[in-house]
């Protein structure tokens, strides 16, 4: 790493604790171990010794930096989906801090940028000078200049765990937890022929424990003998854990696992417990009143939406940060 770079210091960790509630069955999969006349065709995937059905924090941790990557592509013009990955286009700085890209291009860092601070990155480096005197016939700029630094990101999904088996059996007594057996067929359009395909689904009213932790880095100052928070670093944290909150909302509009499309996957998250901890595992007051803010706001606009319902006549425009009706537009 640089060692000219400010220093990156871990002061403590900020946790969010609740509960994922399925509104319609999901499907996140697992491989077949085989595929019997009957049977099920795409299993979910479920503890290897205890069998029980879980999200795993990957495909929670996934959905929530597409839906942000998604975001910051809508709301700022910089933005771009730079990096592809097996065929796959992902927004990707190149190194920690800011830097020029191939096309001569100023871009943010991972450190300034939402989606990798968040998120990380992997970085690329490069030098516009040296590439082009080496290689006249190079597509970069000669400005371009990028370090190549990676940045393992500051969010922790973990993966949730079921939080009642019982809602997943017939009885207490039994071993056996039910899960959604749901036929599906591939029609045809010239001939009409039905192609039948079994998908396993993890019941509505399942519940499922998660947790998310937010490590909370900041750069300190190496002027003076004793360390400093530099100014901004505390609006990073702000700016961070209201995307964490923004994505949540997000998710419940989307989905989660696979079939969104379908009707599958639509979930509610429940918000238990909100706090900061210091590395010493001691719960202290860092942005208190605003996390508290941000829990009560989340919960009031669920519960105000369960209450009231959404008017099936009217267009939403939604920016994330607030709603707009539009009365005098009607389906």
């Amino acid at each position: 790493m640089n060692i000219e770079r400010k220093k990156l210091g871990l002061i403590g960790h900020f946790v969010c604790q609740g509960k994922i509630k399925l509104l319609t069955g999901m499907h996140i999969g697992a491989a077949a171990d085989s595929v019997e006349i009957g049977g099920i065709d795409h299993p979910v995937i479920r503890h290897p010794i205890s069998e029980e059905p879980f999200i795993p924090g990957s495909s929670l941790k996934g959905k929530m930096r597409h839906l942000l990557e998604k975001i910051q592509a809508a709301e700022d013009p910089k933005f771009e989906f730079n990096r592809e990955v097996q065929k796959i286009l992902l927004h990707v700085t190149d190194d920690i801090d800011d830097y020029v890209d191939k096309k001569g291009n100023e871009q943010k860092g991972a450190l300034n940028d939402q989606v990798c601070r968040l998120f990380g990155s992997s970085g690329t480096s490069y030098d516009g000078k040296k590439e082009k005197k080496n290689n006249p016939n190079a597509e970069i700029d000669i400005k371009a200049s990028s370090k190549g630094d990676n940045y393992p990101g500051r969010i922790i999904v973990r993966d949730a765990k079921l939080s009642d088996t019982d809602l997943l059996k017939k009885s207490p007594e039994d071993s056996l937890l039910i899960t959604e057996a749901k036929m599906e067929n591939a029609i045809d359009r010239i001939t009409a022929a039905a192609v039948p395909r079994t998908i396993e689904r993890v019941p509505a009213g399942a519940e499922f424990d998660f947790e998310i932790v937010y490590r909370a880095e900041a750069e300190f100052s190496n002027n003076s003998s004793e360390a400093h928070i530099l100014n901004g670093e505390t609006d990073k944290f702000r700016m961070d854990l209201k995307n964490i909150f923004t994505l949540f909302k997000s998710i419940e509009k989307d989905g989660l696992g696979g079939s969104i499309s379908r009707g599958y996957g639509q979930v509610q998250f429940h918000l238990q417990n909100v706090f900061y901890e210091n590395v010493a595992g001691e719960k202290e007051d860092l942005l208190k009143d605003e996390l508290d803010a941000q829990k009560a706001n989340f919960e009031e606009h669920k519960n105000k939406a369960e209450v009231e319902g959404e008017p099936p006549n009217y267009l939403y425009l939604k920016d994330y940060n607030q709603e707009e009706k539009i009365n005098s537009i009607h389906f």
